[in-house]
């Protein structure tokens, strides 16, 4: 979120966690950002699987507040 005519800004990180080992890659989501990725599981994506294919994925730490 960003003001700057009321000089304020706020900033989020996706991920509190990442891991590359071995050609995997390991992604810990940040809780606070959990809800906004549930929404747009109903949208869409835009990747480069030529880029992203070459690599294994794990995905760890995806929850959902009540």
């Amino acid at each position: 979120m960003e003001d700057l005519e009321n000089d304020s800004f706020e900033y989020w990180n996706v991920f509190r966690k990442m891991k590359y080992d071995n050609g995997t890659f390991t992604f810990l989501w940040d809780p606070e950002i959990t809800p906004h990725i549930l929404d747009l599981k109903d949208r869409y994506v835009l990747t480069d699987l030529t880029v992203t294919a070459k690599f294994k994925v794990v995905l760890v730490g995806l929850c959902t507040t009540t």
